[in-house]
């Protein structure tokens, strides 16, 4: 049995056109959701806006157990800013990588490819027949979206399996060539460095939001003693 929905109806009915925007993104070479999930929010949050918490005054100031409340609270978000922007350095500033990408399957390329000439007809018309034996979670929506893509592929002619798979082989060609070169014994010597002041930033981070002590214990192969094992603390 389907979990229960977290919408009601009428908000159910509202988000019909952003899940037909959200699989038309999939399609899209470059997907960037930043825009959709803000414009999203923001429209949302106009049309049905958040009921104010049942333990605040409803009207005029605080009292002084929500005022405390609101206090602990600020200075808790700022502590986990405070780590998190420790975090954010150490990563930032020892080095800079692309996140690992993995090769599309078919019919993931099929999608990107042919989604709004081939595809978004039968899919809305799929989740439209689904939704009236039973609501339908984001879940599941997802998987029957890629159940009929997947079967909308298998039933294409070899010319346009032709062109996927030649769509896939360019972008793994692409990826190879992107790869960024091996550290030189130069780059992590300065790395090294960086991580030092970096990481006592980090680790104070951590020791102001928690009260402990904590060090760190770096060993490995080191280029300055031609491979022989070092270590920092």
């Amino acid at each position: 049995m389907a979990p229960p929905k977290w919408t009601t109806k009428e908000q159910e009915e509202w988000l019909q056109p952003w899940y037909e925007k959200y699989s038309g993104k999939q399609g899209e070479k470059c997907r960037n959701f930043n825009n959709f999930f803000a414009d999203l929010n923001e429209q949302w949050f106009d049309v049905f806006p958040e009921p104010r918490p049942n333990n605040c005054t409803t009207v005029g100031p605080l009292t002084k157990e929500e005022w405390d409340e609101a206090i602990d609270a600020h200075k808790n978000a700022k502590a986990k800013a405070k780590a998190t922007d420790a975090f954010d350095a150490v990563v930032r500033r020892t080095t800079e990588c692309e996140k690992p990408t993995r090769t599309l399957q078919e019919h993931e390329a099929y999608s990107k490819l042919y989604y709004a000439d081939r595809i978004q007809q039968s899919v809305r018309e799929t989740l439209k027949l689904a939704e009236e034996q039973q609501p339908l979670t984001n879940g599941r929506r997802v998987a029957l979206l890629k159940k009929e893509t997947a079967t909308l592929y298998a039933g294409e002619s070899e010319e346009v399996k032709s062109k996927v798979k030649e769509y896939i082989m360019a972008q793994k060609n692409q990826r190879m060539q992107n790869q960024p070169e091996t550290w030189s014994v130069e780059d992590q010597k300065q790395n090294l460095t960086k991580l030092a002041a970096v990481a006592n930033q980090f680790l104070k981070g951590l020791a102001d939001t928690t009260g402990l002590v904590f060090s760190l214990l770096v060993g490995g192969p080191s280029a300055e003693l031609g491979g022989l094992i070092d270590a920092w603390r």
